[in-house]
């Protein structure tokens, strides 16, 4: 059976979400406000997560039963407390615990223009970024 996986990209701005089946499909998307550690309160954090999830569970519940992989890339991601905060703030969100993988936002910045290859990234801000 072909697994799906949310892919989350969180910011001091929004936070998007793209639920996809195991053919690469996209099942649903949803939008929440900014999940920013650096600005909000680890209780706001973790509410705009579960309300994020909800909303993908909303549009596609089978879909959503199946994840088994999460990637976040959240703006402050990469350090202690916040990557704790951001992983169980969506495992606790499942029946079956996916694996779940938090770093930066600029990680899928690049990716995004690279496609896993050697570049750069440049963030200037809310939607500024460009990798070559």
């Amino acid at each position: 059976m072909l697994h799906s996986l949310i892919a989350i990209d969180g910011g001091g701005t929004k936070t998007a979400a793209l639920l996809v089946d195991g053919n690469g499909n996209v099942q649903a998307e949803a939008l929440v406000s900014a999940t920013n550690p650096n600005s909000l309160s680890e209780e706001i954090v973790q509410s705009r997560i579960e309300a994020l999830l909800t909303k993908l569970k909303l549009q596609a519940e089978h879909a959503y039963e199946e994840v088994r992989f999460v990637f976040a890339g959240m703006a402050g991601g990469d350090r202690e407390p916040a990557k704790t905060v951001f992983k169980e703030a969506i495992r606790h969100h499942f029946s079956v615990e996916p694996t779940v993988y938090v770093d930066h936002d600029a990680v899928t910045a690049l990716y995004s223009g690279t496609y896993g290859q050697p570049g750069i990234v440049s963030i200037a801000g809310t939607d500024q970024s460009f990798s070559v």
